[in-house]
């Protein structure tokens, strides 16, 4: 509400256990393979096991500039769900780069559910993408980064390619 931004959601149901896909969810720098437009991705900063800051760029359709965001990534774990929230922040190791604009505001999360030797993971992210990029255009990938990221991930889980 009082944005011109569609939050997307992408769910899926992985033919792996759940420590498996929470492994492959916590490991930042394997997002490249698998998270749709991921062109970078890192932990800047551990502050504890459950609070970590995140660094991620990813590619935008042209002739937009690609995107950049800094992360702070609050993770809550039980026996059979793990739950990341995410939200923009500034990390002094990364500076707004030259030819990327800083993603402004960011809300998101995943949420693992343990279903026997399944998992049923949830990833959703509102975002403002920043710059002058019109909320129409930004939109466009609402249905796209959802989908191709769910399918990535259950192919990293299930083929480990």
């Amino acid at each position: 509400e009082g944005s011109g931004f569609k939050e997307f959601k992408g769910e899926v149901l992985i033919n792996a256990p759940l420590e498996k896909v929470d492994a492959i969810i916590q490991d930042a720098t394997g997002y490249t393979s698998w998270m749709s437009d991921c062109l970078e991705a890192a932990i800047l900063e551990e502050k504890s096991p459950t609070h970590l800051i995140y660094y991620q760029a990813t590619k935008a359709p042209w002739p937009v500039s690609n995107r950049d965001m800094v992360l702070d990534v609050t993770v809550t774990k039980t026996p059979d769900k793990i739950v990341r929230k995410m939200r923009h922040s500034v990390h002094a190791k990364k500076p707004v780069r030259s030819g990327y604009v800083r993603v402004p505001k960011l809300d998101g999360e995943w949420i693992e559910l343990r279903k026997g030797e399944q998992t049923y993971v949830i990833y959703r992210v509102k975002m403002d993408m920043g710059g002058s990029l019109p909320a129409s255009v930004a939109n466009t990938t609402a249905t796209k980064i959802p989908y191709e990221t769910m399918l990535g991930l259950r192919r990293v889980a299930t083929t480990g390619k």
